[in-house]
């Protein structure tokens, strides 16, 4: 597999790690003092190579059982599976470790299948919570007293024990460590899109925009920063993919917008300059979107950016600057129809019409005159148009 080392940022990337050989990533040792903490990473578990052991650690740093924390696959007893399990341990009255804690998720959600986790440690309410893909699944509802936090002289492994075995199989993207407990609210609005890096709180943040032996802390670069491990094979071991890339080449011509990417739909956004008021927002399939009939104030500078949705993620915005004036008194009428093997589109005005494939490939682009207009040669399928499907019999 050829591994590239640099890449456009803004990318939703993904770390692949089921080759066998790999030593995981090592994350250097987590100093933060706080008693509260919040761990997210998107998740596959391969469970097509059954190469996953009972006990094996996704993300640790509890290597005494005592201080820090670990995410592994263990046994539950409520469900008599092999599930997720976050486990952690409260303070003694001296300050030394106690009872465990763990709370678990389900581990089909991550069954060679992408799945978003979320374990919270909040000392402050002494309660422990988890999140499924942005909402909220099960809570300890009181561990007594506070976590007795990070043991500060063990390293955070991820992808693997820190004796090397047992090693995790599977796949892992926009891996965050927080030294302050997430809201429900925090959690839900941000799980499925990128974030800047100086987030409050964000302690780790590993987005792979440079997918190189030495991963990049987004939050705290040059502290904490990731090593892809072996170090002499690592190009072999790890690889990289793209869950959802950020549109590209964004023009606009004859009153249409449009970019290049690949997804399943795109959001578009026009957010007002001054005040970056979102002046209207709508999820489309195909790439491109109509600038008439927008009833945008005139006169506004704004600008308007477009984002990639994609294997349940968001890219980061592409944007263009525009200016509305002249647009908000457009008004046009388009009706189409067929005529025998002839798409028929009358139009109350001279004005571009563009037709797409459903996957969002534009597959005609047409200068309308007023009036009647013939399109001809189109092949039998369904095609978009005017935010409508249309079949060509």
């Amino acid at each position: 597999m050829v591994v590239e080392l640099e890449q456009p940022t803004g990318n939703f990337n993904a770390w692949n790690l089921t080759t066998v050989g790999h030593n995981g990533l090592n994350s250097g040792v987590l100093a933060f003092a706080e008693k509260s903490m919040t761990l997210e990473t998107w998740l596959y578990i391969d469970d097509t190579s059954g190469n996953n052991k009972t006990g094996v650690n996704v993300i640790s740093n509890r290597h005494n059982g005592n201080q820090g924390f670990s995410v592994n696959l263990a046994s539950n007893s409520a469900t008599s599976k092999v599930d997720v399990r976050f486990v952690f341990k409260n303070t003694k009255n001296d300050g030394t470790y106690d009872q465990a804690f763990a709370i678990f998720l389900p581990r089909e959600a991550f069954s060679n299948q992408w799945g978003h986790l979320a374990f919270v440690i909040s000392s402050d309410e002494l309660k422990a919570y988890a999140y499924l893909n942005g909402e909220l699944y099960d809570v300890i509802e009181d561990f007594y007293t506070n976590w007795v936090g990070n043991r500060v002289t063990d390293q955070l492994w991820i992808g693997r024990w820190y004796t090397n075995d047992p090693t995790f199989y599977g796949k892992m993207a926009d891996i965050r460590v927080w030294n302050v407990a997430r809201s429900a609210t925090e959690i839900a609005e941000n799980y499925n899109q990128r974030l800047k890096g100086n987030e409050t709180g964000l302690y780790i943040y590993y987005n792979f925009d440079n997918f190189d032996q030495t991963v990049m802390n987004v939050a705290n670069p040059g502290t904490n920063n990731g090593s892809l491990l072996p170090a002499a094979t690592w190009t072999t071991m790890h690889s990289y993919e793209v869950l959802s890339g950020k549109p590209v080449n964004l023009a606009i011509a004859s009153n249409m917008l449009t970019w290049e990417a690949t997804g399943e739909s795109w959001m578009v956004e026009f957010v007002e300059k001054t005040s970056e008021n979102i002046l209207l927002s709508e999820q489309v399939e195909t790439t491109a979107f109509s600038l008439e009939n927008l009833n945008l104030p005139d006169g506004a500078d704004y600008f308007i950016r477009v984002r990639t949705f994609s294997n349940n993620v968001y890219s980061d915005w592409a944007s263009i600057d525009m200016n509305t004036t002249g647009l908000a008194g457009v008004q046009s009428d388009v009706k189409v129809s067929f005529d025998g093997d002839l798409l028929v589109v009358t139009s109350d005005i001279a004005r571009s019409f563009n037709l797409f494939a459903v996957d969002g490939r534009l597959i005609r682009s047409v200068n309308l005159t007023v009036g009647r207009n013939e399109i001809r040669g189109l092949e039998r399928g369904f095609y978009l148009a005017e935010k409508q499907k249309i079949f060509v019999k």
